[in-house]
């Protein structure tokens, strides 16, 4: 195919991507940024050559080896396995990655760093690696590299259409969140279901050690990154659904649908999702169990997950009298969620992520 180029933004083009021989396994990859930020031009200029497939780790027992050794927290030994397979494999990412994880182990942050930059180097898979480099920086306090890191391992990712490293969206959505752009937030969280719906998101305190670093830490020419990597990038896939869109996506077939609402507009959602799934759906459609299968909430804050059971419960509360359901209705997470909070008594969010997804 030889070289083109694809320019994203629609009145202004800010961010030029050019990827030469695309349908080959190993496109270079370059953006760059004229918006004379320097920050900004500087976390969105990229010039790698990004070849995926090949060595699988998993299937190369010196590669299990390392990572046995390191597991088991034997670092020297797991370092002289690793640097045996970077002199045999210096084009492997594996070896690159493992290095900066026993170094970061035994605080040697600047050989840590080191490996990383060979890798960067001589790699052929280069995403995972910024990754990393996003996550070294984040456990040296430099929270304006770390998101310069996350976004080129984003940018990587979803220009060779190879989306399976979940970190980097994951840091970044909280560091989002923290500069008020919760939908950017949410558009970054969809991306880490889809890649690994089963990992449980950040713990709490992890999560407030970000959101007190962006507090610090963060400033405009950060949030204008961030803003522009949705922009032109993120956005482009995912969009954030009002209650009558989700519920149409719902009701239409859909397989995945998401919406961002106040926790206090969520009966509202249950009930016409409810109400419309018995009435457009097949009459022998049983609403509860499906309800229980499909149904999640996320706190986009603080990411305390409420699963189908949960969600269904919370929603049937009003349509009983029962003694059962007047028991259910003073339990701690039926009392903050009827007062429009989160149920996670530390958080103060009001607003909830809610997803419809594969059983």
């Amino acid at each position: 195919m030889g070289m083109f180029n694809k320019l994203f933004g629609k009145k202004k083009k800010q961010v030029e991507v050019s990827i030469e021989d695309a349908t080959d396994v190993s496109p270079m990859i370059k953006t760059e940024a004229g918006t004379g930020d320097k920050y900004v031009d500087t976390c969105l200029k990229i010039e790698f050559q990004e070849t995926h497939g090949g060595r699988k780790w998993y299937e190369m027992p010196e590669c299990k080896a390392v990572v046995e050794a390191g597991n088991a927290g034997r670092t020297e030994e797991a370092l002289r396995l690793v640097k045996a397979l970077r002199d045999k494999y210096q084009d492997f990412w594996f070896p690159y990655y493992w290095l900066n994880v026993l170094y970061r182990k035994q605080k040697r942050y600047d050989d840590a760093l080191k490996a990383l930059f060979d890798g960067l180097r001589l790699s052929k898979s280069k995403y995972v690696l910024c990754a990393m480099m996003g996550s070294t920086r984040w456990e040296t306090d430099n929270l304006l590299e770390a998101v310069k890191w996350w976004i080129r391992a984003i940018i990587i990712q979803i220009a060779t259409k190879e989306i399976t490293d979940d970190e980097p969206f994951l840091q970044l959505s909280y560091v989002a969140w923290q500069l008020g752009l919760k939908v950017v937030c949410l558009r970054l969280r969809r991306y880490v279901d889809a890649i690994n719906r089963t990992k449980p998101r950040l713990i709490a305190d992890a999560a407030n050690r970000l959101y007190i670093a962006t507090r610090l830490q963060g400033t405009e020419s950060m949030k204008r990154t961030i803003a522009l990597l949705d922009q032109e990038y993120l956005s482009r896939d995912l969009s954030i659904s009002s209650i009558e869109d989700f519920i149409d996506s719902v009701v239409s077939g859909d397989l995945t649908a998401e919406c961002l609402i106040q926790i206090t507009d969520y009966q509202h959602l249950y009930d016409r999702l409810a109400e419309d799934l018995k009435k457009f759906w097949p009459s022998d459609f049983r609403v509860p169990e499906t309800l229980w299968d499909r149904l999640s909430g996320t706190c986009p804050k603080c990411g305390k997950i409420l699963d189908g059971p949960q969600l269904t419960a919370l929603g049937q509360l009003r349509q009983s009298n029962s003694p059962a359901a007047a028991q259910a209705r003073m339990t701690p997470i039926a009392l903050r969620f009827g007062q429009g909070l989160c149920p996670n008594e530390k958080c103060s969010s009001r607003e909830v992520i809610i997803l419809w997804h594969l059983r």
